[in-house]
C-alpha cells in the first residue's frame, strides 16, 4: 500500500470494522515506534548491554576491569556489585 496506509476499508462500511482498522493501526505504530528506540539505544550499548545509567556505567567499568585480570575469583563480583549498587 502506498504512503504508509496500513489498511483499507470496502465501502460501504461497518463502524467495527473502522474502529479494528484503527486499533491495528494504532498498535503497528506503537510496535515501530518502540521498535526504533530500542534500534537507537542498542546502538549506544556496550558490548550488547543497554542502559546508560550512573549505576550501568560503574558496572561496565567493572566488567572492563575484571576483563583484564586473570584471576580465578570472578564469582566474587557479582556480590561486590550488589553491595555497591545498594551503598550508593
Amino acid at each position: 500500500m502506498k504512503y504508509g496506509a496500513s489498511d483499507y476499508i470496502v465501502r460501504p462500511f461497518e463502524l467495527d470494522a473502522v474502529e479494528a482498522a484503527v486499533q491495528q493501526a494504532l498498535t503497528l505504530s506503537k510496535a515501530q515506534r518502540k521498535n526504533r528506540y530500542l534500534g537507537q539505544e542498542n546502538k549506544k550499548s556496550w558490548q550488547g548491554f543497554i542502559g546508560s545509567s550512573v549505576a550501568m556505567q560503574h558496572i561496565y567499568t567493572l566488567i572492563k576491569q575484571v576483563a583484564a585480570t586473570k584471576t580465578e575469583e570472578i564469582f566474587l563480583i557479582s556480590i561486590f556489585v550488589k553491595y555497591r549498587l545498594y551503598q550508593t
